[in-house]
């Protein structure tokens, strides 16, 4: 995605409407613009995610991707939740499950969960969010919640908290801060 373009490298060019940016942008203003926002959200919808005639996402096209994601879909899985996504496929949709599906077949610093974790946190602290993406993947991890208890799937100890559950909790135990 553009944004994680961004974060490797903050100087690339990009596309805003009616200008092109040839210099640093600060990390919040980027994610937070209109062409970023509802990256998933857009994608669900048929839309590429940036272009130069994107708008802001609303709140109709949030509630029509989590419609399509719930009724058109005939499986969804969370990366942040593997092993049990693989589970789920297999019993699912059939087929033996294979040892490589359940390894890393790229390692990089995005699997290291200490590093994802002050990552997050600090895009957290900084502001960084899209309501719109967070609203879908709440649907998105709701209903693999309940397909996986459908299928009896474990998810014990497997399903991390959303970055966006925690900024949430932290914000309200800051009162508001």
């Amino acid at each position: 995605s553009s944004f994680w373009h961004y974060l490797k490298n903050p100087r690339f060019l990009f596309n805003i409407p009616g200008r092109v940016m040839d210099e640093p942008v600060p990390i919040v203003a980027f994610s937070n613009h209109s062409v970023n926002a509802g990256c998933q959200t857009r994608m669900i919808m048929g839309v590429r995610c940036v272009n130069e005639f994107s708008t802001g996402i609303l709140k109709r096209h949030v509630e029509e991707a989590k419609r399509r994601v719930r009724e058109d879909f005939l499986f969804v899985g969370l990366t942040e939740a593997w092993e049990p996504t693989v589970e789920l496929f297999h019993k699912m949709l059939g087929g033996p499950t294979w040892a490589a599906e359940f390894g890393t077949l790229r390692m990089n610093s995005a699997h290291d969960h200490d590093d994802q974790i002050e990552k997050e946190n600090a895009l957290n602290a900084a502001g960084v969010g899209d309501w719109a993406d967070e609203e879908l993947h709440a649907e998105v991890r709701r209903i693999f919640v309940e397909r996986c208890e459908r299928y009896g799937v474990s998810l014990e100890g497997r399903l991390p908290e959303p970055s966006y559950v925690r900024r949430e909790r932290e914000r309200g135990a800051l009162g508001g801060v």
